[in-house]
């Protein structure tokens, strides 16, 4: 199996690509992995150095590996943290070069569908359901979804005034785990 890991990496912990090549690599996958981002650390500790990689950069890293012919290899894309803006409209565009080259390609996309509430939904008629691990693609115009300017407006208001700025992940694992607190694995 080979797959193109398209997410951040990060050198203090283990996250996107940091925490998946390998772990996949030991159990026998061939990863191509391309960053997102090159961060010193994840962003939930509130403080982090390093450089978003701009989506040029990211899509020239991809034309190179489609340039050593693998894309008709590639089994799955997979992608977690885009970083900034235009990285998600490179993605998919590798997803459907990869799927030109093979077919049988599937995408994997880390949704962190996990910490969205049913209320933050944005798309008309509501969430996208999961059916089998996937979601079906949309069938509409466009990107196949209508959004919901109401809730879109109610959404953004509520991070005007909340004042956040920062994720805080080990809040919200608190909330479901009391006990938890951050920790960085040492191998």
């Amino acid at each position: 199996m080979k797959i193109l890991s398209i997410q951040s990496a990060v050198a203090y912990g283990h996250v996107g690509n940091s925490a998946a090549v390998f772990p996949l690599q030991r159990i026998g996958v061939e990863v191509y992995p391309v960053y997102t981002v090159n961060f010193s650390n994840h962003t939930g500790y509130g403080a982090w150095r390093g450089p978003l990689i701009s989506p040029q950069d990211v899509a020239d890293v991809i034309t190179g590996i489609e340039d050593r012919g693998a894309f008709g290899d590639i089994d799955a894309v997979l992608s977690g943290y885009q970083g900034g803006e235009g990285i998600g409209d490179v993605i998919l565009d590798a997803v459907a070069r990869v799927k030109a080259a093979n077919p049988n390609a599937i995408y994997a996309c880390d949704t962190h569908w996990p910490w969205k509430r049913a209320d933050e939904d944005v798309i008309v008629p509501g969430a996208l359901s999961f059916s089998g691990g996937a979601v079906a693609v949309p069938t509409g115009p466009g990107l196949g979804v209508e959004l919901d300017e109401d809730a879109l407006q109610r959404l953004h208001r509520q991070y005007l005034d909340s004042g956040i700025r920062e994720r805080d992940d080990t809040g919200y694992m608190q909330r479901h785990v009391p006990e938890y607190t951050l920790a960085s694995p040492r191998w």
